[in-house]
């Protein structure tokens, strides 16, 4: 084992008063990833028939998007 139990308790209780003054750490796990869930879905209504938010040439924002959506899917 990495780490023994009394480190990995103390960093989950590190991690928890941050992730609870962010709002997320309020949330049971099932909704966290509800919330998960609907931030993409949001995004691709956003994006509409012409796949960039702001008309049919991608702009900044359509980059920015792209970052987050390219790292999200790496992930999986």
């Amino acid at each position: 084992m990495l780490f023994d139990e009394t480190t990995r308790f103390a960093a989950r209780d590190y991690n928890r008063l941050p992730y609870h003054y962010q709002g997320i750490g309020r949330y049971e796990p099932d909704q966290i990833y509800a919330r998960g869930i609907d931030d993409p879905r949001v995004v691709a209504d956003l994006l509409g028939v012409d796949g960039f938010v702001f008309g049919p040439r991608p702009t900044s924002v359509d980059a920015a998007i792209y970052g987050f959506v390219a790292d999200q899917k790496a992930d999986e």
